[in-house]
């Protein structure tokens, strides 16, 4: 299902006023009553009106099938006054990618902060992207009173980034393994020996954001992960056959033979990314997992985490994946953002640096 941002058309007034409802009434229902929903978000409405903010906010739609699937806005200081994602769409990539176009955005203007007034339910989303919380603040519409945050997001200055780099970074599901079936396998057989709902290999998928096998168990689970429990995942792994992309190891054995370390950043716990790595027979001098930094991509923890650990500055770094969130995390980080199309959830309607056909690119651009 490929996903697209572009620029707001007329067209596009009802489908955004429409998804801006249904996110504040089906998406924000457990942070806000009924009345503060309908006073948000009324059911009837000047689409007249609705249609000249969008224009003159400049506002960019994610687009699935045809479909409106989000929006957002970035106004000329870096404010994001507008960011709205269809409930059906919700954990399918369509904010990932909003917010790279935000970043991409940003990038072409200059601008080194974003700021954002977060809703309670969208706070954890932007947390996890790198914004920091400034304060709460109460805000009143039509008679109702709510609190929302203010966030920001310090980026990296204009040309802060280095002409040629110096050390690449690879994601590793989707990057250098193909792990299509045996990772999302193993999340479905833990979840039905734990008791859990039947979910399939597209919950899987879409869960990938959410960083580590526990907090991806909790949520598929639908309640809180147990002592042990994350056992039926990690067992499962073991003894999995999983194969390196075509061109991955001799890659990367050529890389080390250059004199570069072979580094790795990948959303999963160390324990199981060692397991996968193992059984595809890969070694790697730098491994930093999802569950050695505090926010999962898009948020840059992990690249600033491996640039620290490779003594480099992070505008250094190539970091090579195939997910939005991976070119996400790049951008936040200031590294240089290169998509894996070769990659199972490689998306070329997402902005990259560069896209790669083969990870051989890689003794292209790196020196010796």
């Amino acid at each position: 299902m490929p996903l697209s941002v572009r620029s707001w058309e007329t067209a596009d007034t009802a489908p955004t006023r429409e998804v801006f409802r249904r996110s504040v009434h089906r998406t924000a229902a457990d942070h806000c009553s009924p009345e503060q929903r309908d006073a948000w978000a009324p059911a009837e409405a000047d689409l007249a009106e609705w249609g000249r903010a969008r224009a003159r906010a400049g506002t960019r739609v994610a687009v699935r099938d045809g479909e409106v699937a989000g929006f957002t806005d970035l106004s000329a200081d870096g404010h994001i006054g507008m960011f709205s994602v269809h409930p059906d769409h919700g954990r399918r990539g369509v904010g990932a990618a909003l917010l790279d176009d935000v970043l991409r955005t940003a990038a072409d203007r200059g601008l080194t902060r974003l700021t954002v007034d977060a809703s309670l339910t969208a706070r954890p989303f932007f947390q996890r992207a790198g914004f920091t919380v400034v304060h709460e603040q109460r805000v009143h519409r039509g008679g109702q009173e709510f609190t929302n945050v203010a966030m920001r997001l310090d980026l990296p200055a204009a040309g802060g980034r280095g002409t040629r780099p110096r050390q690449v970074v690879w994601d590793m599901d989707g990057t250098l393994l193909d792990s299509t079936r045996v990772v999302p396998a193993a999340f479905v057989g833990a979840v039905a020996e734990l008791g859990g709902p039947a979910v399939d290999v597209d919950e899987v998928v879409a869960a990938y954001s959410l960083g580590v096998p526990e907090a991806m168990l909790t949520h598929l689970l639908r309640r809180p992960l147990r002592p042990g429990e994350a056992e039926a995942y990690y067992r499962r792994l073991e003894g999995a056959a999983v194969d390196p992309y075509p061109g991955v190891a001799q890659t990367l054995d050529d890389l080390r033979a250059a004199g570069h370390r072979v580094a790795v950043f990948t959303g999963a716990a160390v324990r199981g990314a060692r397991t996968l790595l193992r059984a595809a027979g890969l070694q790697v001098d730098v491994l930093i997992g999802g569950d050695l930094v505090e926010r999962p991509k898009p948020a840059p923890d992990g690249l600033l985490l491996a640039a620290r650990t490779l003594g480099v500055d992070p505008s250094d770094l190539l970091y090579v994946g195939d997910a939005p969130t991976d070119l996400g995390a790049a951008r936040a980080a200031g590294a240089h953002a290169v998509a894996a199309a070769w990659g199972h959830l490689h998306d070329p309607a997402v902005s990259a640096d560069a896209t790669w056909r083969s990870p051989r690119e890689a003794l292209r651009v790196l020196p010796g």
